[in-house]
């Protein structure tokens, strides 16, 4: 049942006297998954074994549900275009492409029969292109819509000092992150460049809102601005924290006692 709260949280940043307002806004405790993901027009995305339900933090029993028993069990959901979902399924290189109703978009794709048969981690790019991390070349990969080869990078075990060992990509902000825990997080530009790389050595995941990259470290929440070169950290309210996701300026936290949306007010720069 979901429940309201209208505490306010205000939170000391660590190394730092800034303090962050979060407004617990929403809780959803019937709702459980391994993965939380969000898009800008306020839908919630949960994956729970083979399933991925979709609702509204104050309509929870409003839900839009997919699965697909033949392909194993999803582990990443793309919803930077939520008219589109991307849903990839790592056991079988597989994706599937939704529509807004989370209804199937054609077949699964077959990443081995594209010729990449070793993907681990994939993403959507610009001009309803994608980016995957190819293990075999050791780069990213620029694909088109035809699942075709547009660019790439370099081999990053000649660009990096230690073999690549990468987790996470995203594009956002016209560069592709590409998360390493051997390395940092390597940025490129949308031609496959190597820019530079940041020292973050983050867990499993991140996400870059605007000039900021924020992930969620042991209860705290680490926002690092990459223009500054600046970070600080905030303990969350919540001590098991199962995954995160931030959309506009919402934080949404995925714990074993449900979902909860917090409303962000970060200190002013």
């Amino acid at each position: 049942m979901m429940s309201f709260s209208t505490l306010v949280f205000t939170l000391s940043a660590l190394l730092s006297q800034d303090t962050l307002s979060l407004t617990a806004e929403q809780q959803v405790t019937q709702i459980r998954g391994e993965h939380i993901f969000a898009d800008h027009m306020g839908s919630v995305y949960v994956v729970h074994g083979e399933e991925v339900k979709r609702f509204r933090m104050n309509a929870p029993d409003q839900v839009a549900t997919f699965s697909q028993k033949n392909s194993g069990t999803p582990s990443f959901l793309d919803v930077t275009n939520p008219l589109k979902p991307l849903l990839f399924y790592p056991d079988f290189m597989q994706v599937q492409l939704l529509d807004r109703q989370l209804a199937a978009m054609g077949p699964p794709i077959a990443l081995d029969q594209a010729g990449y048969p070793l993907t681990q981690l994939i993403c959507t790019s610009h001009n309803n292109g994608y980016w995957i991390y190819d293990p075999e070349k050791q780069a990213i990969v620029r694909l088109d819509n035809d699942w075709k080869p547009t660019g790439q990078s370099g081999s990053l075990l000649q660009l990096m000092e230690k073999a690549p060992k990468p987790y996470w990509i995203q594009q956002a902000n016209n560069k592709v992150y590409l998360g390493d825990h051997n390395n940092g997080i390597l940025v490129f530009d949308i031609y496959g460049t190597w820019l530079h790389t940041l020292p973050i050595l983050a867990p499993d995941r991140f996400k870059v809102v605007g000039d900021e990259l924020h992930y969620v470290v042991n209860g705290m929440w680490h926002i690092h601005d990459m223009i500054r070169n600046t970070e600080v950290k905030y303990a969350l309210p919540h001590e098991e924290i199962s995954d995160f996701t931030i959309a506009g300026d919402r934080l949404y936290i995925l714990g074993p006692k449900g979902i909860f949306s917090f409303r962000a007010q970060l200190p002013k720069k």
